[in-house]
């Protein structure tokens, strides 16, 4: 297996991707003494903002992972944007809205655009 080294880490836990026997590439995390705290399971793995990540799955759908290595808010959203003051935008439906940290919609989705 060979590692890459993604993006920032954050409270020493960093973003890796790992190749498969197919040199199919899936993301986790890891701890900056090698410790791996989330699997290489996910297509894509941002980097974490207010203690979460974006990940996507294999089907394309994304949600957020804790840095304890929980998936708090499940793979559904078609798109979504980094939590911002315990914010994150997210889109379902093709609409955009905004959910908090535990996934609870605050702003519904019926926006065409977010920030």
């Amino acid at each position: 297996m060979e590692e890459q080294r993604l993006g920032d880490g954050w409270e020493g836990v960093v973003s890796f991707t790992e190749y498969g026997p197919a040199q199919v590439p899936r993301d986790g995390f890891r701890t900056d003494d090698g410790r791996v705290v989330i699997e290489p399971v996910y297509s894509t793995a941002w980097a974490f903002s207010e203690e979460r990540a974006a990940v996507r799955d294999s089907s394309g759908r994304w949600g957020f992972v804790s840095i304890e290595g929980v998936e708090v808010i499940p793979t559904q959203y078609e798109a979504v944007r980094d939590f911002t003051e315990g914010l994150a935008a997210a889109k379902r439906q093709g609409k955009w809205g905004f959910i908090d940290r535990e996934g609870q919609v605050v702003i519904p989705f019926r926006y065409s655009w977010a920030r």
